[in-house]
């Protein structure tokens, strides 16, 4: 006979026919194990007992080879993955990850989130680059002519009163049009919202568009400057 006490300290009875009986305790601790398997087979853990169905893990996890994210209802579909993080001894969904025909998407659970205390960098070393060229003029021209605008987003999953300021990726589309431009700067993109959404919405590379209306105000200052010039040495002054 096993009599269970608690979550993890377990006694057992073992009587004959004459009445004779043996006891032995033991305490099982969801202290450190390396590997163990969940009763029931539905639980494993890594670096502490299996407590509970999935997969628990306590220990560093390096991942040498790379993760899929795969979709088990469809050959080759992509799949999602969703985080939590512990609030006071509980856990509330943060988020989801996932991979799509353009990339890897990461998804807050309210439309918005952060990075903090990380650091990033493009590789920008000249040996690493060719057809090296002044930004052309219709590119500039076009960064230049898209105006800034407040909004309010409309779309699920996002707060519907908070307010955002942004550029159009519509206005930069049409401007871009306007002046011929073809090569996108990696600045204009189309994604989906997730993976089973049919529809893709167009998307602002922020950092190229701003590197290139930094130049769009430069060059529109060097002007103002120079007519300035010009009109100081007809005045003589």
């Amino acid at each position: 006979m096993i009599r269970i006490h608690s979550l993890h300290d377990i006694k057992l009875t073992i009587r004959d026919k004459a009445g004779k009986e043996a006891v032995a305790t033991m305490t099982l601790s969801n202290g450190f194990a390396t590997m163990d398997y969940k009763a029931g087979g539905d639980g494993i853990a890594f670096g502490k007992t299996a407590n509970r169905a999935g997969i628990d893990c306590a220990m560093l996890m390096r991942i040498l080879k790379g993760v899929q994210l795969m979709n088990e209802t469809t050959s080759g579909g992509y799949g999602c993955a969703d985080w939590y993080y512990n609030n006071n001894g509980t856990q509330q969904k943060n988020g989801s990850i996932y991979a799509a025909s353009d990339g890897v998407h990461v998804k807050a659970q309210t439309g918005k989130g952060f990075l903090d205390g990380t650091w990033s960098g493009s590789l920008s070393d000249r040996r690493m680059k060719r057809d090296i060229e002044p930004i052309a003029r219709n590119i500039i021209q076009a960064v230049g002519e898209v105006r800034f605008v407040q909004f309010r987003m409309s779309a699920p999953d996002y707060d519907h009163e908070e307010l955002c300021v942004g550029i159009l990726a519509q206005d930069l589309r049409n401007a871009f049009a306007r002046h011929g431009v073809e090569d996108k700067l990696l600045m204009l993109g189309t994604r989906k919202l997730n993976p089973d959404d049919e529809n893709e919405y167009y998307c602002i590379e922020y950092t190229h568009f701003l590197l290139v209306r930094l130049l769009y105000d430069e060059l529109q200052m060097q002007d103002f400057n120079d007519r300035i010039e010009k009109l100081e040495k007809k005045l003589g002054i």
